[in-house]
C-alpha cells in the first residue's frame, strides 16, 4: 500500500514539473503603431523628419511593431487631411480605416525657437498618442528640448524625448 501511495505522489509531482517546464505559448500581442510626420514635407512615407525618426526608433527599441508599409500610407494620404496637422478627430476617423493599435501624431513650429526676454527659447514639441481600441488620447505630452535649473541648462535630444514618451506609455500598461 505504501509503495502505491509513494508511486502516485512521485507521478503527481513529476507531472507538475513537466507542466511547469513547458514553454509559455500564450504570448502577448505586439502592439502596432503608426507614427505621423511632425514636420511638413510632401514625401511623407519615405522622408522621415528627425522627430518622427526618433519615435520610430524608440518604438522599435521597446518592442512595438511600427507600421510603415505603402498600403497603410496610401490609406492615410487618401484621408484628405495634412498628416502634420493631425487632430484627435482625424485620428478617430483614421482608426476606422487602418488596423493599428496606436496612432502617434504631433506638431512643432517651423521656427525652432522664440525670443523670451534675454533668452532664445526653443519651441516645445506637442505629442499625442491615440489608442484606437479605446478611441481616446492616452498620452498628450509637451516635450521641451531643454530645461533650465538656475544658471544650468540641460539639453535633450529628440531620441531622449521620444524614449521618455514611449517609456511613459509602457508604464501605463501598453506592452
Amino acid at each position: 500500500m505504501r509503495k502505491i501511495i509513494l508511486i502516485s505522489f512521485l507521478l503527481y509531482f513529476s507531472s507538475l514539473l513537466v507542466i511547469n517546464a513547458q514553454p509559455d505559448t500564450s504570448k502577448t500581442k505586439i502592439l502596432s503603431v503608426v507614427v505621423m510626420p511632425f514636420l511638413d514635407d510632401q514625401n511623407y512615407p519615405y522622408n522621415l523628419d528627425m522627430i518622427r525618426e526618433s519615435f520610430v526608433r524608440a518604438f522599435y527599441q521597446k518592442g512595438f511593431a511600427v507600421v510603415m508599409d505603402d498600403s497603410t500610407w496610401s490609406i492615410i494620404l487618401d484621408q484628405d487631411v495634412n498628416p502634420t496637422k493631425f487632430l484627435k478627430d482625424d485620428a478617430l476617423t483614421l482608426s476606422e480605416n487602418i488596423s493599428v493599435d496606436l496612432i502617434v501624431f504631433g506638431q512643432i513650429s517651423i521656427n525652432q525657437s522664440k525670443q523670451r526676454g534675454d533668452f532664445n527659447t526653443p519651441n516645445p514639441v506637442s505629442v499625442s498618442i491615440f489608442d484606437t481600441r479605446k478611441k481616446e488620447l492616452v498620452v498628450k505630452e509637451r516635450m521641451e528640448p531643454r530645461e533650465r535649473w538656475g544658471l544650468m541648462w540641460r539639453y535633450f535630444s529628440f531620441d531622449d524625448m521620444a524614449l521618455r514618451v514611449v517609456n511613459q506609455l509602457i508604464a501605463m500598461g501598453y506592452k
